[in-house]
Formats: structure tokens, C-alpha cells, sequence
């Protein structure tokens, strides 16, 4: 036993439960009988836990069962409300729930939810293992101080981990004062979902209390570990150090309190893109889910479509031989110069412009991203060339183009028929060049 339950102990005297009085059940104490035959293993670290609710003078009491299919070995405790086990007793007991694997014979969901109706003040949980539901059990059923205290506040994930917080104090009331950091009830409620752990050192502690004031002011009623986390990661050391906090951000992780760092990295890589390419300021932060799409984009590496150096080297090779890129007073027309110029045109007009990569690359299409000349860094109009004709083209989310871009697309449709025609006439040094075209095309 712990010096600290040895104390706990001494200063919260309680009666202690006599299981010879309480008569156990014949067919779960014997460990031959049918109740036990489904109980099946070889590894002889797992337990098979059977609970039972009865009733003694108008009482319910947990009778309980623990079998091991490897010995065959049955034992037995009981969990009385208001009396605790004895010292050896209660040893051995903690040392099973900790030392193996627990499973409830029957169905883990039907037995705690008996479990819950027959004790409710135990505040037992569901998002508690089998082991962590006999151990809060044991603790909320009787008086043991900071452990029944914290437990019955449904901050079991603390009261499990009691012993490793420096700033324990067993003499504390409530929760609050036995974890005693200068936090409120309301914010350890919300890091004991998943950041308990946060408690087992003096320098995470601090840092608590540190996010908690800088940052509380924009805690509305409650606040997520995912949104915790986004706090914490805006310190120095986190992922967000040196950047102001970001609302939209901060609302977004109020629905996730699982992969929260994985998450908050996507968001982080998503800001560095933003700050490469201007063109996504503009847009609203999107979800957690099209952000990583459009780090990948980035990335180049979405699903199939990352392709290998031979890809990038036709797409450069169809750049170097030009023919296609042009430009007025107004907008500019530019061939994609490799792979990645490709992703970036997806990301930033949200198209399929991906699934004409190889086609390009081969010659079987002609992919061009016509651009502002003011902003020739943003995308603005993606568009496709067969036979020196435009066959489709669409501005951002595949909207239908302006008019005033139609009309400039017809005017690029013109040159490069244009072009091509004088292009025949170089053709071995054959063009009458000083006949203007229509008389050259008609001396052809």
C-alpha cells in the first residue's frame, strides 16, 4: 500500500466490510460451474470480472467476481456503500484491477448501465475501462477522502492519477482545493477529459495557469480540449509560438477533443501555405478536413495524382517550348511550368484541374491559367486548348467566366490561329513576308 493511502486511511476512519457476512453466489464462487465455461483464454495476464447487484437489509451491495481461465481460480469482493475493504483485502484487489487485463464476462455496456441505475451517486462513466469502473466504484462507495470526492465530481481521470500531482492536498473539500493550483472547478473539468496528465509536473501546472491568464477572457461556458490545446500551443515552445490567436481557429476545435494535435499541425501548415500564396487569405479558413485535402494539394502528393520526375520534366519540357502564353493591357495567360504549379491551381480555384495533369503533360490537351497582370500570383480563370480553340474554361469553385473574360478568351482563340498560320509560312524559310497574310494565304 502507498504511504499516501496509508494516511488517506488513518485521517478518513470508515467501518470495514465483513464478506463472510454477505453470502456469496454457489455456482459464480465455483469455478467449474457454466457461468464461467465461455471464459476462455491463454494468456494468463486476463480476468474475467462478473458484477452482481443484491441487496442486504434494504441495501444494495456489489458482489463481485473475478475469474481466471488460465488457473481456474475464482475470487470474490464485496463493495458495500459506506464501509471499505480491509487493508489486505483492499491491496489485493487494486493489485488484480492493475496488474491484468479486465474484461466483464457478459456485456461491458448492460453491466455498467446496471451498475449506474443501482449506484447513481458513484457517477460511474462510460468513458471509463473495465478496470477504472470497479476501481471508481470502490473509492466513491465509501468515505477515502480526496479519491471519493473527486470521483463523485466525475473527475475520475484525476482521482486515478491522484498520487503523481505535486500540488495534491488530502485534506481538500472540493475539487478545486485537493487539486490545489489556483484553477477553477470549470477549467479542470474541461483538461480532466483528456489532459489530466497535464497535472503530473510543476512546469505543465504553470503552464496551465498560464494559458488560463493570458487566454480566459475568451472562455465563454466551457471550452474543449481541443480548444485548450490550441491555447496551449500558442505559448512559446508550441506549434503556433509568435502568432496571434486566431478566433476562427479557436471556434473550430470546439468540436474536436480527440487528434487534436494532428489537427492543430494541419492548421499550422495551412497558415504557412497562406502565407506563400496570398491568394488563400482571401478565402474564409476552411474546416479541419479541406485543409489537410489542400495541404496535400500543396504538397503534391493527393492520392494518385503525385506523380515522379518524369511527369514534372514533360510539363517543364511543353514550358520551355512556349507558343501558348500571352498577354494584354489587361490579363496575362501562362502556361503551368510543372507539377506543382498544377497543385496550386487546384487548391486555389478548387477544380479538377489535377485530372488533365497527364493529358497535358502528354500533349493531349493544353492546360493555361489565365491571370490578372496586377495579381499574376492569384489564380483567377483555369482553361483548356484543343486545336488551338478554348473548349472549356471556368473561373474559382468552377463557376461559368465573366463576359469580359469571354471576350478576352476569343481574342486569345484569334492569335493563336493567328500564330499558327504564320508559324506554316516560316516553315523552311518559305513565308512571302512582305505580303500581307490574306494575299500570302492566297499565293499558298
Amino acid at each position: 500500500m502507498t504511504p499516501i493511502r496509508q494516511i488517506e486511511r488513518r485521517l478518513f476512519p470508515c467501518p470495514e466490510v465483513d464478506t463472510g457476512e454477505y453470502p456469496a453466489d454457489p455456482m459464480l464462487i465455483d469455478p467449474n460451474s457454466e457461468d464461467w465455461s465461455s471464459a476462455k483464454s491463454d494468456d494468463d495476464w486476463i480476468r474475467y470480472a462478473y458484477p452482481v447487484v443484491r441487496e442486504k437489509e434494504e441495501k444494495r451491495y456489489l458482489d463481485l467476481y473475478f475469474y481466471d481461465p488460465v488457473t481456474k481460480d475464482v475470487s470474490r469482493f464485496v463493495i458495500a456503500p459506506g464501509l471499505r475493504m480491509e487493508a489486505e483485502e483492499e491491496e489485493r484487489f487494486l493489485e488484480l484491477l492493475h496488474q491484468n487485463t479486465i474484461y466483464f464476462l457478459k456485456n461491458l455496456s448492460e453491466d455498467l448501465e446496471r451498475l449506474q441505475r443501482s449506484f447513481p451517486e458513484w457517477h460511474l462513466s462510460k468513458y471509463e475501462l473495465t478496470h477504472e469502473i470497479l476501481e471508481h466504484a470502490y473509492f466513491a462507495s465509501h468515505r477515502s477522502g480526496a479519491r471519493e470526492i473527486l470521483y463523485k465530481a466525475e473527475l475520475f481521470n484525476y482521482a486515478r492519477i491522484i498520487e503523481k500531482i505535486p500540488c495534491y492536498n488530502l485534506l481538500g473539500t472540493r475539487p478545486e482545493t485537493i487539486i490545489d493550483c489556483g484553477l477553477p472547478l470549470r477549467l479542470l473539468r474541461v483538461l480532466g477529459r483528456s489532459g489530466a496528465n497535464k497535472f503530473c509536473t510543476q512546469e505543465s501546472i504553470d503552464r496551465c495557469k498560464e494559458v488560463y491568464q493570458r487566454y480566459s477572457g475568451y472562455f465563454e461556458k466551457d471550452i474543449s480540449s481541443g480548444q485548450w490545446q490550441y491555447l496551449d500551443e500558442l505559448l512559446p515552445g508550441g506549434i503556433f509560438e509568435g502568432e496571434k490567436f486566431n478566433r476562427t481557429i479557436f471556434n473550430r476545435m470546439k468540436d474536436y477533443n480527440s487528434c487534436v494535435k494532428q489537427i492543430l499541425h494541419g492548421y499550422k501548415e495551412y497558415l504557412n501555405w497562406r502565407e506563400q500564396f496570398p491568394f488563400l487569405k482571401k478565402r474564409k479558413l476552411p474546416d479541419w478536413h479541406e485543409a489537410l485535402r489542400l495541404n496535400r494539394l500543396l504538397n503534391g502528393i493527393d492520392g494518385n495524382l503525385g506523380k515522379n520526375e518524369g511527369l514534372n520534366r514533360l510539363i517543364q519540357n511543353r514550358k520551355k517550348k512556349g507558343g501558348y502564353e500571352y498577354q494584354n493591357e489587361r490579363y496575362s495567360i501562362i502556361m503551368p511550368a510543372d507539377v506543382f504549379a498544377f497543385h496550386v491551381e487546384a487548391a486555389g480555384q478548387e477544380n479538377c484541374v489535377l485530372d488533365y495533369m497527364e493529358k497535358h503533360a502528354d500533349g493531349d490537351t493544353t492546360i493555361l491559367f489565365l491571370r490578372k497582370n496586377e495579381k499574376l500570383i492569384f489564380p483567377y480563370v483555369t482553361f483548356r486548348v484543343e486545336q488551338n480553340k478554348v473548349v472549356e474554361a471556368k473561373a474559382t469553385f468552377n463557376i461559368d467566366v465573366s463576359d469580359e473574360v469571354a471576350e478576352f478568351l476569343k481574342e486569345y482563340e484569334q492569335w493563336l490561329q493567328t500564330k499558327q498560320k504564320e508559324e506554316l509560312y516560316d516553315l523552311h524559310d518559305f513565308r512571302p513576308a512582305r505580303l500581307p497574310l490574306g494575299k500570302a494565304e492566297a499565293a499558298s
